[in-house]
């Protein structure tokens, strides 16, 4: 049985469209090779480092146990800064580029931290200070989720690492 010109062209371009809407086998999947905190509060800052993540986000998502997190706050080929989304639940982290998922990172999810007092309020430079509240303990917390570095600027303003109130201008991170 012969086929024609018409419908020898008709399945090419099915099969094309296709092929094309679809994740190539070839292409590598996303990888991280370092997730930090391994605990966090909701709110919190995760560092996520590896390979495979696109330069840009696009259509790339991050879920924490099935949870999307809408708050990408960097995205580059090696390195995504994203929030704890609001209703994550312990469990993996996955990172996904066309629909292609990531090696799962766990994370657990901790009470967030509370200031309740900072003493003094003021001082010269190498004053000592006390910090009040709860859940501050980095030693607690797993790997440094709660304040773990204090910082401060000529402004007056306090910036404590961890913190989901606090925000700073660039992430700290360390490795």
């Amino acid at each position: 049985m012969r086929r024609t010109a018409s419908s020898v062209l008709v399945s090419a371009a099915i099969l094309f469209i296709l092929l094309a809407t679809r994740t190539p086998a070839w292409a590598a999947a996303p990888s991280i090779t370092l997730m930090t905190p391994s605990s966090a509060p909701i709110g919190g800052l995760l560092i996520i480092a590896g390979t495979g993540f696109g330069a840009t986000q696009g259509t790339s998502t991050v879920t924490v146990n099935g949870t999307l997190a809408p708050t990408v706050e960097l995205w580059s080929a090696t390195l995504i800064y994203v929030e704890v989304p609001v209703g994550a639940t312990t469990g993996n982290v996955i990172v996904t580029v066309g629909g292609v998922k990531s090696n799962a990172e766990k994370l657990t999810i901790i009470a967030a931290s509370n200031i309740t007092k900072v003493s003094p309020t003021s001082g010269p430079i190498g004053t000592s200070i006390t910090i009040t509240g709860t859940n501050l303990d980095p030693t607690a917390a797993g790997d440094g989720a709660a304040f773990s570095e204090v910082m401060f600027f000529p402004t007056g303003a306090v910036l404590l690492a961890g913190s989901p109130r606090i925000r700073p201008a660039k992430p700290i991170h360390r490795w």
